[in-house]
């Protein structure tokens, strides 16, 4: 059975604090595909604090179908976690904020799209996220805390994560005040016009 939340008062309709998980499970495309549904409020209608976890294992953007009017907040200190392991659904990270971002899917996933990923710390804890920006030169994957990579499915995915822009530009962007850690069995790929750059006040230990 598919179900979705959908605001009917002022938003925020729902706040998720800190232990709570809100789990987007297997086999979640039979309606709209999104969690929250498909209307484009003004203001986020859910709202995640530090400490909770959203899991998507299917289903489309759980910001909703608008690039302008996202559907969902996440706090610093909140966890996205995506798990999606359908070939076809593509994950919805290009344009949107998050606080730490997980990528806990199998194989290799393509993230394709235009502007900008901000996040705190990005893990990536099996598998392959690559970054696929597809025109223009304003494309950032930005990552201000720490970044963890784990080969955990063997060499097939040595290289945990890519930045491989198809046309125009990609570029990972190492925005932390404070001293940032690359850790992890696996590798940083940049592949064509990709770019790494950590500014000149930035400190990062790889």
């Amino acid at each position: 059975i598919e179900h979705t939340f959908e605001p009917l008062g002022g938003p925020p309709t729902l706040r998720f604090k800190s232990g709570s998980r809100f789990i987007v499970g297997n086999g979640f495309q039979l309606l709209s595909g999104h969690p929250f549904g498909r209307s484009t409020p003004n203001e986020p209608v859910a709202v995640f604090d530090s400490g909770s976890t959203l899991i998507q294992n299917d289903g489309l953007d759980p910001f909703g179908p608008s690039m302008n009017f996202p559907q969902i907040q996440f706090n610093p200190g909140s966890l996205y976690d995506y798990g999606d392991n359908v070939p076809q659904n593509i994950p919805p990270f290009f344009g949107r904020i998050f606080s730490d971002l997980r990528f806990s899917s199998f194989g290799q996933k393509n993230a394709v799209g235009q502007g900008v990923i901000k996040c705190h710390n990005l893990i990536i804890s099996s598998g392959t996220l690559n970054f696929v920006s597809n025109g223009g030169t304003n494309n950032f994957l930005e990552v201000s805390g720490n970044i963890s990579l784990r080969a955990s499915n063997g060499p097939t995915d040595s290289g945990a994560l890519i930045i491989s822009p198809s046309t125009g530009s990609g570029r990972l962007f190492f925005a932390g005040a404070d001293t940032q850690v690359v850790s992890g069995d696996a590798g940083i790929r940049i592949r064509g016009r990709g770019q790494v750059v950590i500014p000149t006040d930035r400190k990062v230990l790889l």
